[in-house]
């Protein structure tokens, strides 16, 4: 796998041990082989693998040169990739019972 003019690779083992209520398998190991093309901002994919007991992941890395190109890429969409830190705060906070104040005043006095 490679991208050509820059981006980020990754290749993830997953590992799910599913409760006995999950209507799904419950154990699961799968490996994604994916990135981010940062010059065209796309996710990028090759390939998920599902993994058995046995199984054996070799990674070998070359020097820049012949690659697979992806199967896959699929836009990134920068406001939602930007606003999504602000999200997960506003999501906890809800969940929590917190109230956020955005922007508050700053009276200058010792904390």
């Amino acid at each position: 796998m490679g991208i050509p003019g820059g981006g980020v690779l990754h290749a993830i083992v997953k590992v799910h041990n599913r409760s006995a209520s999950d209507p799904r398998p419950k154990d699961y190991v799968s490996l994604s082989l994916a990135g981010l093309d940062t010059i065209s901002n796309k996710h990028v994919d090759w390939d998920r693998l599902d993994l058995v007991p046995g199984d054996t992941i070799e990674i070998t890395v070359h020097e820049d040169g012949e690659i697979d190109p992806p199967t896959v890429k699929q836009p990134q969409p920068p406001e939602e990739y930007q606003d999504f830190p602000k999200r997960r705060v506003r999501s906890m906070a809800a969940k929590l019972g917190w109230t956020i104040i955005e922007n508050p005043p700053i009276d200058g006095g010792d904390a």
